[in-house]
């Protein structure tokens, strides 16, 4: 394991904040995170799903973290995903019908596209 001091930790964090738009997947952890601007933002948990990121400056919506993706992609039909890129409003189909929760509605409308390939030992399982 290697080991790097708090001020190169540092250095790597700020770095990696400068690449947006970007999206981290785990199958592992079974998340998708997406974060599409360079802004500084907070995060506010919204249920065992969903937790949104906001620009400190505006509160816009600017990046999600959802849990749980290997079950959504099992409620929806994966073989709508077929290209390269998919828009992530179609992910979030997968959720179970009684969720109103605003920040939902407020994800869907926002253009957050997703690359397939990002997904794909999920999509696999999901098959």
């Amino acid at each position: 394991m290697e080991t790097i001091t708090l001020g190169e930790l540092v250095k790597r964090v700020q770095r990696s904040r400068q690449n947006a738009p970007r999206a981290v997947h785990s199958v592992r952890a079974d998340y998708l995170g997406i974060i599409l601007s360079n802004e500084e933002y907070y995060t506010e948990r919204i249920d065992d799903v969903l937790t949104v990121h906001r620009s400190l400056e505006t509160r816009e919506l600017v990046g999600c973290t959802l849990k749980g993706v290997s079950q959504l992609l099992k409620r929806i039909n994966t073989l709508c995903i077929t290209d390269a890129e998919f828009e992530l409003r179609y992910l979030l189909l997968g959720l179970p019908s009684d969720v109103d929760e605003p920040c939902y509605r407020e994800l869907a409308q926002k253009d957050f596209r997703v690359s397939r390939h990002l997904l794909e030992d999920s999509l696999q399982c999901a098959e």
